[in-house]
């Protein structure tokens, strides 16, 4: 995962801004139409849908099952 994990402060930024999002994923070469974003907090999830990323909220490891096997994430 070098070089591919990212903490909001790097930008100097905060979760839920959605320009954290943004530029995660302009240094990633990712679309945010081509992303999946899961926390456990609505407001997070929230700013980045925003952003353009799906997003869900999760709370356990069963919610995050279902929610990659709705996006077809194996």
């Amino acid at each position: 995962l070098q070089g591919r994990v990212f903490c909001s402060a790097d930008f100097g930024l905060r979760k839920p801004a959605p320009e954290v999002f943004l530029r995660t994923l302009a240094a990633l070469e990712v679309a945010p139409a081509h992303t999946l974003f899961v926390d456990d907090l609505f407001v997070n999830v929230r700013g980045a849908r925003a952003a353009g990323l799906h997003a869900e909220t999760v709370q356990d490891g069963r919610g995050l099952g279902k929610v990659l096997k709705r996006y077809g994430v194996r």
